[in-house]
């Protein structure tokens, strides 16, 4: 026995658009998704289901499903950008900077008017370390968006990887006068503050980003650097606990605890926090060289 599929109409295609979409902002993206496989089962070269379907599989965390959908929207709408933009923010989120690169270029070739993608493109070149060419696409962004929280952020990460701690001080403020209280932006001020030396500053910053979002273990790691600056060495390795317990597999973390704990002459539970690391990155030479000490401390010399 055999089944047919009900074809929708042009009317019912917009309706169940308008449904789809009151439901994926509301966060029911199972519905969402049912709505545009519907819309494409009756409309197969229909561009805007492959792209909201992207957009819903991305905030989902499938990757390969989004990717694939930007694809299709893509190609069925070459001379639009968000397919292109789409396909970018998918390969940034899996490690592949340079190309989402490519494709967020693609997309401004066609529009050079979108100041997120100009931000996109521009976290794209900050992730390849290509700060100059990164800095000047936040510049973009916020002359088109002046109010545009993130570029702020992006671009005092951006100041504070070319070492300009003071010019990401202001942009990282001016961040917060838009978005008060964001966490990452205050662990991005804070670390501005450290580049000039105001480590009571930072600390100050450090401690507002936890409280805003207590599970931050890049935050906590930088507390407890600060912290074992000036000699709180048991707070400090309080914060590298809570660093590793929000995210065990945090090498910097494992092996600034491992730091404090042979500083401490606990060099037992030193080689433990190293070997924590080392399990992330073998090859790592510096806590390889600091396993070594601690074993030579602990007369394991083999």
């Amino acid at each position: 026995m055999t089944t047919s599929k009900s074809f929708l109409t042009a009317t019912q295609i917009a309706e169940a658009f308008a449904d789809a979409q009151i439901h994926h902002r509301a966060g029911r993206l199972e519905l969402a998704e049912a709505l545009y496989l519907q819309i494409l089962d009756s409309d197969p070269a229909n561009p805007g289901g492959y792209y909201f379907l992207g957009v819903a599989a991305h905030q989902a965390g499938r990757l390969d499903a989004a990717l694939a959908y930007f694809q299709h929207a893509a190609a069925l709408e070459p001379q639009q950008p968000r397919g292109h933009a789409g396909i970018g923010h998918v390969l940034r989120a899996q490690g592949e900077p340079a190309l989402a690169e490519a494709a967020y270029r693609t997309a401004l070739a066609l529009d050079q008017s979108d100041p997120v993608v100009w931000s996109n493109l521009g976290s794209a070149l900050r992730e390849q370390r290509r700060y100059e060419a990164a800095e000047t696409c936040f510049i973009e962004a916020i002359r088109l968006w002046p109010d545009y929280p993130d570029a702020h952020d992006q671009l005092g990460a951006v100041l504070l990887g070319q070492g300009r701690g003071a010019d990401a001080q202001m942009s990282l403020q001016r961040a917060l006068q838009f978005n008060p209280g964001n966490a990452d932006t205050l662990n991005n001020l804070a670390l501005a503050y450290s580049q000039q030396k105001r480590f009571g500053e930072a600390e100050v910053c450090l401690r507002a980003a936890l409280r805003a979002r207590p599970d931050f273990p890049e935050a906590a790691n930088n507390l407890a650097n600060l912290l074992q600056r000036r000699g709180a060495i048991a707070d400090a390795e309080s914060w590298y606990r809570r660093a590793l317990q929000s995210d065990p597999a945090y090498i910097d973390a494992a092996g600034n605890l491992g730091n404090v704990l042979q500083f401490q002459g606990r060099f037992g539970e030193a080689e433990a926090a190293y070997r924590t690391a080392l399990a992330q990155k073998p090859d790592h030479a510096g806590m390889l060289h600091n396993l070594g000490t601690a074993l030579n401390a602990l007369g394991r010399l083999d």
